[in-house]
């Protein structure tokens, strides 16, 4: 807990001395309704449009949906679906107990590997840099769904005290802060 701590308070002055724009949290009671119309699919997609098949897949799919469609390689020729997982600063990986994928046991690889997703095919559409903030709100609201499945009443696994759904949501915006600071889109 006391490292925590430090990571947080050091991130907390990164993000004060960066002048970058505030971190807006998504609400998950807004769910999606934050992702612009630009990005939701309505129809299906041609299957040679790259653009249209990665916005389907980021915000008209479900994490589930997204991840059938990686484990299938789904369109791979056109599409990039590798992944590191989680990426954090090696300070923190070089403490040995700390788990960058699962933070205290919290699941966020599957938010990181759609991020990535996001990262990689609109960098190659070249896309990528006007549209950062709305991959990263996409993360944001990945990690907070993912924290409020951790702790709902249906997770036959539900994490036992101390650990609370504050606490998730604190990672979850801690990770959501280094890669709005750090991430290279």
């Amino acid at each position: 807990m006391y490292f925590k701590n430090i990571v947080l308070v050091t991130l907390t002055a990164l993000v004060a001395s960066s002048q970058a724009a505030p971190v807006t949290e998504v609400s998950p009671n807004t769910a999606r309704s934050w992702i612009p119309a630009l990005f939701r699919r309505a129809a299906p997609c041609n299957a040679n449009d790259a653009y249209c098949l990665t916005d389907s897949l980021l915000f008209s799919s479900n994490m589930n949906q997204f991840l059938a469609a990686r484990n299938s390689q789904y369109y791979a020729n056109i599409l990039d679906y590798n992944s590191d997982g989680c990426s954090v600063p090696p300070l923190l990986t070089q403490l040995g107990s700390f788990n960058k994928d699962t933070p205290y046991g919290y699941g966020f690889v599957h938010s990181c590997i759609r991020h990535d997703f996001g990262y990689r095919n609109y960098q190659r559409q070249g896309r990528c840099l006007l549209h950062k903030l709305t991959l990263d709100n996409l993360f944001l609201s990945d990690l907070n769904a993912q924290c409020d499945w951790e702790f709902s009443a249906q997770n036959p696994n539900r994490p036992a005290p101390p650990r609370n759904l504050k606490e998730c949501k604190d990672w979850a915006n801690l990770y959501y802060s280094g890669v709005r600071l750090a991430g290279l889109c």
